[in-house]
Formats: structure tokens, C-alpha cells, sequence
């Protein structure tokens, strides 16, 4: 869930419940439903109105509709499936192996350097921005924590953008070298904007 997400059903329902957190007490048999289909078959399922199948075809209608859940899109990856989803109605999958991919490389940057955060930045018309990002979900339980809101370094750095050559990241781009602070503190703001 977004943090966006989670505020807005807590909001609504006074509870720490969501679609996702619902879901998990859910049992899904191989080769049955959306889920089952897509692990079994290896391939992409979509819906875009999940709230016009029936029990049979999606075992979870009563939680997507309890939640106003509408588009569901699952994808096999890496030996499972991953399935996302909005309460708005898509007319077509959106395009996520890529980012999935980005996302996972993040992750296990994080993993194998002890980060509590990997951001990838990608370049459009000489402008950087970031493209796919990652909080290691200790980072996110102790943002929120201390911050009250869920936003962390890598979602606030997520509204930037910035030239290439500025900066400790657009620097790095136009060099094609590496930099490294052990001290962000330090720096000033036209080093580290």
C-alpha cells in the first residue's frame, strides 16, 4: 500500500486494515483464480473491474469490494506473483516489469550494503529524477515512527529533479564516476541540493 493508501482506509475506517493486509488470510489453490491462473499459467492476468467478477473467478470480491478495490493487474516474478491494484478502473495493465526489475536491483543494494534506502535516477531532456526507489521496511516503520506521516528521504527525494552535472547524483551522472559522503551533513546545499 502507498502511504497515501493506508492513511486514507485508516481514515475512512479507524482501523490499520487495508486490501493487502485483508488478503493475506486468504488461501489461493494452484491454477484457481486470478492468482492461481497467473502462478500456474506463468502469465500476466488483468482485470479491470474486479468488482464485476464473480466469487468463483475472485474468491476475494467481498475485501476488493469492502475496499472499492476496481483494477487488478499480476504479474509472475521470481518464482511467485506479484499483484497490484487501485480503486480507480484502468482500461489497460500499466507496464511494471521494468520496474520490478529496478526495484528488486534497489532492494538488493540494500541488502548486501546495509542502506536503508537505494533510489535510481534516470535522465529525461538533461533533467535527473528518480525512476524506481527503495525503503528497507525497518527505515519506513521508524520514519513513520518519528515523522508521524511516512515520508522518508527516498519519497521526498522522489519530488525532485535536477540537472545533469548538478549536485552529489547529477555529477555522478555526467562523470560517469563515484562519489562518496560519509557525512551529508557537511555538505551545502548546491552540493547536495
Amino acid at each position: 500500500n502507498t502511504t497515501a493508501r493506508y492513511a486514507l482506509c485508516k481514515a475512512k475506517r479507524g482501523d490499520e486494515e487495508t486490501f493487502a493486509t485483508k488478503s493475506k488470510s486468504i488461501a489461493i489453490l494452484v491454477g484457481e483464480a486470478l492468482v492461481g491462473r497467473a502462478y500456474a499459467q506463468k502469465h500476466e492476468q488483468f482485470v479491470p473491474d474486479a468488482c464485476a467478477l464473480t466469487y468463483d473467478e475472485f474468491p476475494r470480491l467481498h475485501i476488493a469490494r469492502e475496499f472499492g478495490i476496481r483494477s487488478i493487474g499480476v504479474v509472475p516474478y521470481e518464482g511467485g506473483v506479484l499483484e497490484f491494484g487501485t480503486d480507480e478502473q484502468w482500461l489497460s495493465m500499466p507496464g511494471v516489469k521494468g520496474v520490478l526489475d529496478r526495484e528488486a536491483k534497489l532492494k538488493a543494494a540494500c541488502d548486501a550494503s546495509g542502506a536503508v534506502y537505494a533510489l535510481f535516477w534516470k535522465e529525461d531532456e538533461g533533467r535527473l529524477s528518480v525512476a524506481a526507489r527503495y525503503n528497507t521496511p525497518v527505515r519506513v516503520w521508524t520514519c513513520k515512527a518519528t515523522r508521524g506521516d511516512g515520508e522518508t528521504f527516498a519519497t521526498k527525494s522522489q519530488t525532485m529533479s535536477m540537472l545533469v552535472g548538478q549536485g552529489l547524483v547529477g555529477r555522478v551522472f555526467a562523470t560517469k564516476g563515484e562519489e562518496f559522503v560519509s557525512d551529508t551533513s557537511a555538505l551545502s546545499a548546491d552540493r547536495f541540493p
